[in-house]
C-alpha cells in the first residue's frame, strides 16, 4: 500500500466496513476508504467512479471456487459500467505465488518430545515460487506505472523456487530450532480447523497435480520485487521465534 500511495496515485480502498479499525488505519495513511461489497455490483458502481485502474484480489479462503469467480465477474461488470468502460477495460493479469506471511497465519507448528518442531500441509516437496505479500504491491505499482509494457499481458510474482524442506532449513538456521516439514494427505489438510482450510488444501492439490500450470508459472515474465526467501526469513526472525516458541505439543497417542 505504501508503494501505491504517492503523488502519482490517489489510492481508494474498498471495504464492507469503512468504520473498522483496519479501514481507519488506511485512512491515516492517506487512503480514501469507501464502503462496497464484491457480492453486490450496485455498491461498486459508485466506488469505481473516476478510477484509473482496479487492482482486484479475490478471497482465496472460499470453500466454493465458483463463488470466488463470481466476485471477480461482479467487479469486472461494475467497472465496465463506469468510467473505465471508456478505456476499453485494459487488463493486466498478475499471478502471485505462495505468500511467506502465511507461516504466521495459516500454519500449525507441533513440537515433539525431543524438541523437534514440525509443520504440515498437503503441498509436495517440489519447489514453489515463494515471496512476500509486499511483492504483489510492487507488481501492481509497476503495472500501473508502465501500461504500455503491461496492458494485455500476463506476469508472475516470484523470486526463486524453494521447497518446503529448504524453507524449513532456512527457518531452523535463523531461529536455532529444529524445524521439519511433514506432508499430509489432501483429506487431512481439508479437515484442518482454520478458515479457508479447504481452499488452501485445494490450492496445493492443484499445484501438485497440474504440471502444466507449474511450467507456465516458471515461463511467465516476472513483475514486482521481493526479497529472496532467505533474506525474508532473516528479517522476520523475531516473529518466527515467537510462533515456534508457542508450538503445540504433539498429542499423546
Amino acid at each position: 500500500m505504501s508503494r501505491l500511495c504517492s503523488k502519482e496515485f490517489q489510492v481508494r480502498a474498498l471495504t464492507r466496513n469503512a468504520s473498522s479499525e483496519a479501514a481507519q488505519a488506511l485512512v491515516e495513511r492517506g487512503v480514501e476508504v469507501v464502503s462496497a461489497d464484491l457480492a453486490h455490483k450496485q455498491s461498486m458502481l459508485q466506488a469505481f467512479s473516476g478510477a484509473y485502474g482496479l487492482f482486484l484480489m479475490t478471497e482465496a479462503g472460499m470453500d466454493n471456487p465458483d463463488e470466488e469467480i463470481q466476485l471477480g465477474k461482479n467487479a469486472a461488470d461494475a467497472a465496465k459500467q463506469d468510467y473505465m468502460q471508456k478505456l476499453g477495460l485494459p487488463l493486466t493479469t498478475i499471478y502471485p505465488g505462495a505468500f511467506l506471511e502465511n507461516f504466521f497465519k495459516y500454519t500449525v507448528f507441533m513440537k515433539q518430545p525431543d524438541g523437534t518442531i514440525f509443520w504440515s500441509s498437503n503441498q509436495s516437496s517440489d519447489k514453489k515460487p515463494w515471496h512476500s505479500c509486499r511483492a504483489t504491491g510492487t507488481a501492481v505499482q509497476e503495472a500501473l506505472q508502465d501500461p504500455d509494457r503491461c496492458i494485455g499481458k500476463t506476469f508472475a510474482v516470484k523470486t526463486e523456487m524453494v521447497s518446503a524442506g529448504k524453507l524449513s532449513e532456512m527457518i531452523s538456521q535463523v531461529t536455532e530450532e529444529k524445524l521439519v516439514f511433514h506432508c499430509m494427505t489432501d483429506e487431512k489438510a481439508r479437515s484442518l480447523l482454520f478458515p479457508g482450510a479447504v481452499a488452501f488444501a485445494n490450492m496445493f492439490t492443484f499445484w501438485r497435480e497440474c504440471t502444466e500450470a507449474q511450467q507456465q508459472m516458471a515461463e511467465l515474465p516476472t513483475l514486482g520485487q521481493s526479497e529472496r526467501p532467505q533474506v525474508w526469513v532473516e528479517q522476520h526472525k523475531e516473529e518466527f521465534s515467537k510462533v515456534l516458541a508457542n508450538a503445540r505439543p504433539v498429542p499423546d497417542g
